[in-house]
């Protein structure tokens, strides 16, 4: 985890990538699409592809175009073209390959290696059937980065490890990423409360002014037990498997909102 991702310098819609595309991943796209052309190889995959997008994609004219340049332009498109037209393209290319049967490898396949870099490079889209679809949305990074603006500085701090683990590009830790999402909540109902574990805090927010409806505290209750559990991730005897970005997204988000959510109801009080 880098020092900017750790100190919270960095937010999350620097890392998270909704509107923009960085090098690394217009990179690995291209890579991946190479790759795929290069598996099993069919002599006029190229050829035919190529018209495919001369015609419906490009719109250009198919008189005068290089069938050996195909590959750099492809390259050139990818690595040059606004995030957004990147997306454009490889989810044409995808649903060309679903819909047709000149091709020699699934379209699944390159779907999955495409989804691979999506997620290694915290991207903010996956590819869901043959279209691309949003995973995280405007709401959920404003949750987390007013979290990280306005917080505690102790809370801060949980936060800003939480996100710094979950968009690790080398080793992103989720389970760690977790704890620290919720160990945030339980740092700042023990600054508020002045009790020992968040189990103990939550029921005491009312005495300090921050009332709290009971299923919305009984959830939050539910999801430290899930945390401390005799299979908790706290305990580390949960299954590395078992947890993936999709969870500890969603929990980041969730805690972010819900420490919100108490400085906001304290404010008030």
């Amino acid at each position: 985890m880098r020092f900017s991702e750790r100190m919270g310098i960095k937010k999350v819609s620097d890392i998270i990538q909704k509107e923009s595309m960085d090098k690394d991943l217009r990179t690995d796209l291209w890579n991946m699409f190479f790759l795929f052309r290069e598996k099993e190889y069919i002599s006029d995959f190229d050829d035919k592809l190529q018209k495919l997008l001369y015609i419906h994609f490009f719109k250009r004219s198919l008189y005068g175009r290089s069938y050996y340049n195909f590959t750099t332009e492809i390259e050139n498109y990818i690595k040059n073209e606004k995030w957004f037209e990147v997306y454009d393209l490889i989810e044409f290319i995808i649903k060309v390959l679903s819909q047709t049967s000149w091709h020699h490898q699934p379209a699944d396949l390159l779907k999955k290696l495409f989804n691979s870099v999506l997620k290694r490079n915290n991207s903010a889209y996956r590819f869901v059937d043959d279209e691309i679809a949003p995973i995280t949305d405007d709401m959920e990074i404003k949750e987390i980065e007013t979290a990280q603006e306005n917080a505690l500085s102790n809370v801060q701090t949980h936060i800003n490890t939480a996100l710094g683990f979950l968009s690790d590009r080398q080793k992103p830790d989720y389970r760690n990423s977790i704890k620290e999402s919720i160990s945030a909540v339980e740092a700042l109902c023990r600054e508020i409360t002045g009790e020992s574990t968040l189990d103990r805090a939550l029921p005491a927010l009312e005495k300090e002014g921050v009332s709290i409806p009971q299923m919305l505290r009984q959830s939050f209750e539910k999801f430290y037990h899930f945390t401390n559990g005799e299979n908790g991730i706290r305990h580390a005897l949960m299954d590395e498997e078992q947890v993936d970005f999709e969870e500890a997204k969603y929990m980041l988000v969730l805690c972010s909102a819900f420490v919100n959510y108490i400085q906001g109801k304290k404010a008030k009080s």
